[in-house]
């Protein structure tokens, strides 16, 4: 098995865990990670990660997410799915972010 064989894009890639400020500066970037690996998987395998933005997290800052981090969605902001299972882009159309509210 080729650990950097991505079958969702069907060619040979990394994963790149990225945090932004709203301005698109980059904050910090991860190693790379097998491009068949989920964005969340690739998230969690970053020891303080998540727990590092949790803790950012109150009443004035928020941290936004795709939809491939729904399984953190009790930490980080992510979109809604319509009900034809497709993505609203109306509001909510974001990488990875950490944001003031």
């Amino acid at each position: 098995m080729d650990l950097w064989w991505s079958g969702k894009h069907r060619c040979h890639g990394g994963n790149i865990q990225v945090i932004t400020a709203p301005d698109g500066w980059p904050l910090w970037s991860s190693p790379v990670r097998p491009g068949r690996e989920h964005d969340l998987t690739c998230a969690r395998a970053h020891p303080g990660l998540l727990d590092g933005l949790a803790e950012f997290i109150d009443d004035d800052h928020a941290v936004l997410a795709d939809l491939g981090y729904e399984g953190e969605s009790d930490r980080l902001t992510v979109p809604i799915k319509t009900r034809s299972g497709v993505q609203d882009c109306s509001m909510f159309c974001w990488p990875l972010l950490v944001i003031p509210c």
